[in-house]
């Protein structure tokens, strides 16, 4: 993308909690659970909006908390998913931008921008529960693309842990 001021050409169109579900294991008592997680990535295939790039995708996150060395004994788990839906204008792309990589640059925003408001969630809802405020790790989210890519050749992104 060209480079711009600080302000980032990428508008939210619209985003969404899909669904949610939170659940503690009141027998847990081992030692600090580790964390698993596994997500999942569909997108549709962007559209051309008068002078707008626009796409959509639907994030899945998957948090088990469970003991180092038995992942069976599960402390709490949460699932969460989210859609977002974004534009870049085409002013935003260099000349001769490919559309592979308007496409790149759509999902590496979207999931960007969908992953930090799960993680913001996660945050909150966690906070007010017994087992104290949990924060996920941060992503690279080309790196979690390409992830995806390399595991599912389909036109849609299928799940992978990390």
């Amino acid at each position: 993308m060209t480079s711009t001021p600080w302000l980032s050409p990428v508008r939210i169109l619209d985003s969404s909690l899909l669904g949610t579900a939170f659940a503690i294991n009141s027998d847990y008592n081992a030692s600090t659970p580790i964390l698993t997680v596994t997500v999942g990535l569909e997108n549709e295939h962007p559209e051309k909006r008068d002078d707008l790039n626009v796409g959509r995708c639907v994030f899945a996150f998957s948090g088990v908390w469970h003991e180092p060395d038995n992942s069976e004994n599960v402390a709490y788990t949460i699932d969460c998913t989210m859609g977002i839906t974004i534009a870049i204008p085409d002013s935003a792309f260099e000349e001769g931008f490919s559309k592979e990589r308007k496409i790149r640059a759509l999902n590496g925003n979207a999931v960007s921008l969908v992953y930090g408001k799960i993680r913001s969630f996660i945050e909150d809802l966690t906070s007010q529960s017994p087992i104290g405020r949990q924060i996920i790790p941060a992503i690279e989210p080309y790196a979690l693309i390409q992830s995806l890519e390399d595991r599912n050749i389909e036109s849609n992104y299928g799940g992978a842990k990390g």
